[in-house]
């Protein structure tokens, strides 16, 4: 269970620490003339409201989608880890 917990954690870091990177890179997207957040931005800006609802939900789904998969991956070290260590302890 603890290493379900850790695992929970450190997705949700990683997640956040992504979309602390992609927020960074406005500036420089701005500063090279390219569209922001790969248009993202734009699509919001121009879809009507039952349309940004959809990109509202998608965007919340892909990261659900994605914590999900991280909090599997980074249970399974640490699930790993926690064996082998009481492997060794034997």
């Amino acid at each position: 269970m603890q290493a379900l917990k850790r695992g929970m954690l450190r997705a949700i870091r990683w997640i956040g620490y992504s979309l602390m990177l992609a927020f960074l890179k406005i500036p420089i997207d701005l500063l090279r003339h390219r569209p922001i957040l790969n248009g993202l931005w734009h699509d919001w800006q121009v879809a009507s409201w039952p349309l940004r609802g959809q990109l509202l939900g998608l965007f919340l789904a892909v990261i659900g989608i994605g914590w999900l998969v991280l909090t599997l991956i980074f249970s399974l070290i640490y699930g790993i880890k926690q064996w082998l260590a009481q492997q060794d302890s034997e």
